[in-house]
This record gives structure tokens, C-alpha cells and sequence, in this order.
């Protein structure tokens, strides 16, 4: 049966369904061609990546139907049940048609049902109709229908009979939609799932969305060393695939173009992509995500109308909840370019805003995936703005995106650390008290800092661009007092990321160790950004102190305090003495005061400078 040979992935099954329509066709076998379109269609649904002749067998499709309407028939209640399935994602195919249509809720309810029960199906095609069943309700971005479907593919896609390839394309399902809505944990687990069936089984389709899915997660975790890792398995796997499905592997690969800003490049890759996609006869409607690719090139090379004008393009193509997609892509761009404009265009602040409003009704927290500033820059003006706080504060956290200004303490960061005028901890806004283990032989009294691990957060955060490994285990550890530096350092992290509870907010990479810009602010970092930019007042809000005030420092640490200490003085006086040359006595007085207040010890320096 040709429905087999789809469920298969035999070879030539395009090409089977086509042969077998066109001869009962000739034969006057309406049956046999209803069934042959069917699979067709199925085939080309079920991967969205071949869609050579799909007009044909839509319109074979739809004569079928209309004859068996004609005759007062009905197919077979399995027929029918894969017909139903056909249409629900047939808008994906067909512009005319759309997900939103009432006359589809019936059909979908036939499909889960038969999903749900099981009664009749082979196992393979459970899963298939289950996975129709996603597109559709994902296309909706129906997220509540997409979760409860997947809970109950929990059980059935590891049930016998389930063959190694639906396992796999079920997982694929999964990590694209837990990675579209920012499920990052459920997008994590599937990716191991899909990885232990690549152990057991030669799986290229499943290969290629794997190192997809690789891609895609070094670029929320801003791992660019792993995302080349997954790029170079595309490139191997692009000789093992069949070309229809490259575009998915290469679309993986722009997107990382663009997050290391080689715009040339991805506008390149997207040509591929595009070439691809019309030797397979890819829908409009299906490529607007590559030709979205276009339009993100075109911004970051600051060509901003024609990345507009791409975007408007595929309006006539778009419908229901992917035109409200494509309008807030619509939105954002005319923010960014808006924002970029020289001299600043009066309209930003309002076309920034509009755009997060859009983006908030949709859920849609990745907005400018690609140009992290730019999103940053975006979601500061609503913050400012009062608009979308809670949906803007969760996407940043989310994204770990640091703010525009490096000297902005208010931000939803998940770790603010201050050591400039003593070391307190927050995590998500609340004070985080008594770092450390407890004391031995006392589990339930309160718990006492450890030296080292505080130590290292001191010298962390006092030293925002990290340092070098051995740096840390010379300071740390002296040659006297430690005989593994190395294996004491690795404790020392492990234990300060499980005080603070968080995992990502130290890195280690290439032999480096500091504190994550977009999980962590240092009040140090903040100081040293306002100092260098001339900030006098945001510097001085960040220094309550000196340096771990009231602590007897490592001479290293020492030398940091007096630097910052120094630091402050200069910038300190250059604000002063533009301030008196304007005349502004009063104002450079309680400036000094101010200073004073924080930092004692500049006292002769002010003195001596004004």
C-alpha cells in the first residue's frame, strides 16, 4: 500500500503516489486515486520539505472528494480519517485556505480522537496523525492543544511497534516547538531523546535536526563554540540528506551567520536556501521563514528599506496567526530602523513600543533574535515606558539580554552582585543572606559563608572581563598553601555556582573564568562602563564604597580597590571642573559631597585636582 511506503520513507515514494494516481485515474478508480492523492499529500505534509507537484495531487485531492459527494459516498472510515488530516494542514500548502477556519474543528476533533484510541491505526501512523495534528494546532499558536498532545505522545511514541524513524520525527517535533515557545528544559530533554535513537540507529533526517536543534540552543546560550561544533555537522551531513531537506540544516547555519554578524554570508546561505526551495516546489506560504532570513541580513547591513519591503512582500501569503507573526516582524523592523536613523528619528520611541505590544500579544519573547543590541535597546524603552513590564522582564530573563547601558542596575537580571562598599548578593530581586555550607556537625543552623568560593566572586566580580585560570589559582591559592590549585579552583566554582544557585552565571571557556554579562550584574562592571563614558552620577551610584569596604584584602585585591578608588577621582574631577568652568559652583559642591560621602579617602585628590 502506497500509505505504507509514506510511513516508510521508501525511496521514490513521491514519485509511487504519482504512478499510481495517474492510472486510476485512467482507469476510472476513484478509490484508488482518492487514496493515491492522499498519500501524496500525506507524503509532503509529514516532512514539508519535497512539494514537487502538490497542485496536481491537491487538485486530484479535491475531484475525488467532490465525485464522492456527487455519489452520495463516503471513503472508508480510515480514508476519511487520513482525509481529515490532510486538510487540516492543507493551508500550509494552499494560500487560499486557513488554519483558522471553523469547518477544520470537526476534523481535528476526529483526528485526535482517533489519535487518542488508537483503534485501527498502525503505530507509525498514530504518530503521523499526531504530528499533523501539532502542525496545525501549532500554526494556530494554539499552545495549550500542542502541550496536551505532546503529554499524550508521552506513552504512545515508545510503545512496540513505533518505528525508530516516527521516533524520531516525533522528538524533531518536539525540540522545533519547545524551542519556538521558549520551553528550553522540554526542548533540552527531547534533543537527549533523538540523540540516544542516533546511537542506536543510522538516522540522517534525525542527524540533521539534531545539529539544527544544536544550533539553535548555542545561540540562546550565547555558546558560540558549540553552535560551530553543530554548523560543521550540517556541513557533513549535507552529502547524506536528500537536498529537500538541506534548507532546514542551512537555515540553522544563517542563523548563526547573523548572531556573528557576517551578513554577507548569511544573505549568501539564504540564496542556497532559496535556490533549494524552488527546485522543490516549496509554497510562498512555506518559505517566508528563509525569505524572513533575507530581511534580517538586509537590516544588519543597514539596508533597512529593502529588508522592509521583503517582509511587506509576503503579506499576501500570510494568514491568521502567522500574519499576526509577520506584522510584528513588520513592526520591529521599522523600530530598528527608526533607531538607527541619523539624526534620531522622533518616531522610535512610539514605533519600539507598538512593536513590543505586538510581540506581547504573541508570545513572541525572541523578538530580534539575531541583533541581541538591538533587542536590548527595544525592550530598555518599554521598561522606561511602563508598556508590557511583565512580558518584557520575562523575555530579558529568558534571553539573559544585558541592558544598553552596562551601568543599568535596574534590569531584571537573575544575579546582581555588589562589592563596592561590601559584598551583597541578589537573586531575581531579593537579598540573598549567609552564602555558604553550614557548619559541620550543625545541618540545620544558619548557614556561614566559604571563604574561597566568596572569595572567587570577589575577585570575579571586581574584574568584570574575567581572568585567566591560573591568575585565579595564583591569588587563590599560593604555592604554600594549596598542592592541587587546579582541582581546588574547579570546587571553588562548582560551589559558588551552587550558592548562587545558578549554574550559568560563572563561565569557564578556553581557559577564562567570569561572570555571565547577561545573567550577572556586577556593580564593578557598571562603574568601570559609567566611568568610561564620562557618567558621573550613574558611577556614583554604583560606588557605595570602596572595594569590599571594612575587609582586609590579598594584595591583588588591594590593588583593585586602590585602581577603582582611583578611578572614581578622575572621573570625579573631570565633572568638576566642567561644572565650575560653566559656573555651576553650587552644583560642583554637592557633587564633591557626594563623592566625598562614598570614597573618603579622595579627600586630598579633590582637593588637589579643583
Amino acid at each position: 500500500m502506497l500509505i505504507d511506503q509514506v510511513l516508510h520513507e521508501q525511496p521514490l515514494v513521491h514519485e509511487a503516489c504519482l504512478t499510481q494516481l495517474h492510472r486510476a485515474q485512467a482507469s476510472g478508480d476513484l478509490a484508488g486515486a482518492w487514496r493515491a492523492a492522499t498519500a501524496g499529500l500525506l507524503h509532503t505534509l509529514c516532512t514539508f520539505a519535497d512539494f514537487r507537484h502538490w497542485r496536481e495531487l491537491l487538485a486530484a485531492f479535491e475531484r475525488c472528494e467532490a465525485q464522492y459527494a456527487a455519489a452520495g459516498r463516503h471513503p472508508g472510515a480510515l480514508d476519511g480519517l487520513r482525509a481529515d488530516a490532510v486538510h487540516l494542514t492543507l493551508p500550509g500548502l494552499d494560500d487560499a485556505r486557513s488554519y483558522e477556519d471553523p469547518a477544520l474543528l470537526p476534523r481535528r476533533q476526529r483526528v485526535f480522537e482517533a489519535v487518542r484510541s488508537g483503534a485501527g491505526l498502525q503505530p507509525d501512523e498514530r504518530v503521523m496523525l499526531a504530528k499533523l495534528l501539532v502542525d496545525h494546532d501549532g500554526m494556530r499558536n494554539d499552545l495549550a492543544r500542542v502541550e496536551h498532545l505532546q503529554a499524550l505522545l508521552n506513552d504512545i511514541v515508545r510503545a512496540p511497534g513505533v518505528s525508530p524513524l516516527w521516533q524520531g520525527r516525533w522528538w524533531t517535533l518536539v525540540m522545533a516547538n519547545a524551542e519556538y515557545w521558549g520551553q528550553i528544559v522540554l526542548a533540552r530533554e527531547a534533543l537527549a531523546l533523538a540523540q540516544a535513537l542516533l546511537e542506536q540507529h543510522d538516522l540522517p533526517e534525525l542527524a540533521l535536526a539534531v545539529a539544527r536543534q544544536e544550533v539553535l540552543l548555542a545561540l540562546r546560550a550565547d555558546d558560540m563554540a558549540r553552535g560551530q561544533r553543530a554548523w560543521a555537522a550540517i556541513e557533513r551531513l549535507r552529502a547524506h540528506v536528500r537536498p529537500a531537506l538541506l534548507p532546514q540544516g542551512l537555515r540553522a547555519q544563517a542563523a548563526l551567520q547573523l548572531r556573528r554578524g557576517e551578513y554577507g554570508a548569511a544573505l549568501e546561505r539564504t540564496a542556497l536556501i532559496l535556490a533549494l526551495c524552488e527546485d522543490h516546489e516549496v509554497p510562498e506560504r512555506d518559505r517566508a521563514g528563509y525569505i524572513e532570513l533575507r530581511s534580517v541580513a538586509c537590516t544588519g547591513l543597514g539596508r533597512h528599506d529593502e529588508a522592509l519591503a521583503i517582509l511587506e512582500g509576503l503579506a499576501p501569503t500570510q494568514h491568521g496567526g502567522q500574519q499576526d507573526v509577520l506584522q510584528a516582524l513588520i513592526a520591529l523592523a521599522r523600530a530598528v530602523k527608526a533607531l538607527d536613523a541619523q539624526p534620531p528619528d522622533p518616531e522610535a520611541q512610539a514605533l519600539a513600543l507598538e512593536a513590543i505590544r505586538r510581540c506581547e500579544a504573541l508570545g513572541f519573547t525572541r523578538f530580534l533574535s539575531s541583533f541581541p543590541v538591538w533587542a536590548a535597546r527595544v525592550a530598555a524603552i518599554a521598561l522606561d515606558a511602563g508598556v508590557a513590564v511583565e512580558f518584557v522582564e520575562s523575555a530579558l530573563r529568558e534571553r539573559a539580554l544585558p541592558p544598553p547601558e552596562p551601568w543599568r542596575e535596574r534590569w531584571p537580571w537573575r544575579l546582581r552582585v555588589q562589592v563596592l562598599g561590601g559584598l551583597q548578593v541578589w537573586r531575581d530581586g531579593v537579598l540573598i543572606t549567609g552564602l555558604g555550607a553550614a557548619p559541620p556537625g550543625r545541618p540545620g543552623a544558619s548557614r556561614r559563608p566559604q571563604r574561597r568560593p566568596l572569595e572567587l566572586l570577589a575577585w570575579l566580580t571586581a574584574h568584570p572581563g574575567g581572568l585567566p585560570a591560573e591568575t585565579l589559582m595564583d591569588m587563590l591559592w599560593p604555592s604554600l598553601d594549596a598542592e592541587a590549585p587546579k582541582a581546588s579552583l574547579e570546587m571553588a566554582v562548582m560551589r559558588l555556582r551552587k550558592s548562587l544557585d545558578s549554574p550559568e552565571a560563572v563561565r569557564v571557556a578556553d581557559g577564562r573564568i567570569g561572570l555571565h554579562p547577561g545573567w550577572v550584574f556586577s556593580d564593578v562592571a557598571g562603574f568601570e562602563a559609567a566611568a568610561a563614558a564620562g557618567q558621573v552620577l550613574p558611577a556614583l551610584d554604583l560606588y557605595r564604597g570602596p572595594l569590599l569596604a571594612g575587609e582586609r584584602l590579598s594584595p591583588g585585591l588591594q590593588q583593585t580597590r586602590e585602581r577603582l578608588a582611583a578611578r572614581l577621582a578622575g572621573v570625579v574631577l573631570d565633572a568638576l571642573r566642567s561644572l565650575r568652568a560653566q559656573g555651576q559652583e553650587a552644583e560642583a559642591a554637592a557633587l564633591q559631597a557626594r563623592a566625598l560621602a562614598a570614597e573618603p579617602a579622595l579627600a586630598r585628590v579633590l582637593e588637589a585636582g579643583g
